[in-house]
């Protein structure tokens, strides 16, 4: 876990003016789901967290291959499903390369109340060197297995912050935006790096549901926030074939179903210096161990 013999940063927002886009919700769904609360997570301006990084609030930069993180540049090329004789998988591991970020918490500013006073920060979850959060997915691939019949996935206001804050799902998911909280929240959908709006989706009650299908239309990096509560982030990756992971606790991360030869392996951190990419062969009916390494900022 992370080294905490060295105090924590803290990092305190302030609420900007939301801007009045004119947007109206479309039809909601008052489905409550019962969320048990941990208000333990927003006392910890003197606590060390274990499984924290950086500062949240990082701007969005540079959207092509190799350059700073921030942006997913993804190719919207056709992807053909068709049977796959001698399928294999890829297994691995992603870990942080050089220095560890400084543990920090966020320290708010308003609605603290509901909110809490600090908690922490989400941007880098790790277990000692292995990273979670990390998108991980095959640039190169245009055919295999099937894509999904059912396509729709959630994200949730809870706690005055986003989950999950990393997710991926191919292309034409609709993507049902929920709210925990017994406060307002501004959802903004925004394309990264670019920063075109894609959705302002406004939640006033509590167990709210707004389904948009718009979202997640077409290829591509998503980000989140919310206009409230300016510490709020998330991330929503879009791709056109289902050969894509996020890495979970421990770092892992598995692909399965590929078919046989040689592809590139992409990983996407929103605190790295720049996308990794390597070459991974898949043998028929084999699998693949292969090690990624991101350097974070």
């Amino acid at each position: 876990m992370h080294d905490l013999t060295s105090a924590p940063r803290v990092w305190r927002w302030h609420r900007p003016d939301a801007p009045d886009d004119g947007a109206h919700p479309p039809a909601v769904l008052t489905t409550r789901r019962a969320r048990s609360r941990n208000a333990v997570l927003f006392v910890l301006l003197a606590i060390a967290p274990s499984c924290s990084g950086d500062s949240s609030g990082h701007t969005l930069s540079g959207s092509t291959r190799g350059s700073s993180a921030g942006a997913i540049e993804l190719a919207s090329a056709p992807y053909r499903a068709r049977g796959v004789t001698g399928a294999g998988s890829i297994a691995g591991i992603v870990e942080v390369d050089g220095d560890l970020p400084a543990d920090s918490v966020v320290a708010t500013t308003i609605d603290q109340d509901f909110c809490g006073v600090a908690f922490p920060d989400s941007s880098i979850v790790r277990t000692d060197r292995a990273l979670a959060n990390v998108v991980v997915w095959l640039s190169d691939v245009r055919q295999g297995k099937p894509l999904p019949v059912e396509r729709r996935t959630e994200i949730l206001n809870d706690r005055c912050q986003l989950e999950p804050r990393v997710q991926a799902v191919v292309a034409g998911t609709t993507v049902n935006v929920r709210n925990e909280d017994r406060l307002p929240h501004t959802t903004r959908f925004s394309r990264a790096g670019a920063g075109d709006s894609l959705a302002l989706i406004p939640l006033t009650d509590d167990g709210q549901v707004v389904p948009n299908e718009h979202i997640a239309a077409k290829s591509g990096l998503v980000a989140v926030s919310c206009a409230q509560h300016p510490w709020t982030r998330g991330w929503i990756a879009v791709f056109e074939s289902p050969y894509f992971a996020v890495t979970d606790a421990r770092g892992a991360f598995r692909l399965d179903s590929v078919p046989p030869g040689k592809y590139h392996l992409v990983a996407w951190h929103e605190r790295g210096t720049k996308q990794v990419e390597q070459e991974v062969e898949v043998r028929a009916d084999g699998e693949t161990k292969t090690g990624v390494a991101l350097r974070l900022r």
